[in-house]
């Protein structure tokens, strides 16, 4: 577990709704996107990657594989996804799971 916001995060891969704390304006940007990750990931299913390639163009690209690629490690380490990397994918999984968009700052 590591500490972030005061607050312990799990540092492993598969993390789960209940495992992260409600939304807080207090918590750092990283982790109120992952907040909105995982909510999206659970409407759009374990294929989201498919799912996201298959709506967005940019999502075949080199840039848009590797923002797909920062997302993942984003989950086991909030300290190597950039955060516009991550907005990019989360608003793009929001849109297609039809989940209202919201800014995060």
């Amino acid at each position: 577990m590591e500490k972030i916001a005061g607050i312990d995060h799990p540092t492993h891969s598969r993390l789960r709704r209940h495992e992260i704390p409600d939304a807080d304006e207090n918590l750092p940007i990283a982790y109120r996107l992952l907040q909105r990750f995982v909510d999206a990931r659970t409407v759009l299913g374990n294929d989201w990657h498919s799912a996201l390639i298959a709506s967005d163009p940019f999502f075949t690209t080199e840039k848009g594989k590797c923002y797909l690629t920062s997302i993942g490690r984003s989950l086991s380490d909030l300290k190597t996804g950039p955060v516009d990397h991550m907005e990019r994918v989360i608003v793009a999984m929001e849109k297609l799971a039809g989940i209202p968009v919201k800014s995060v700052v």
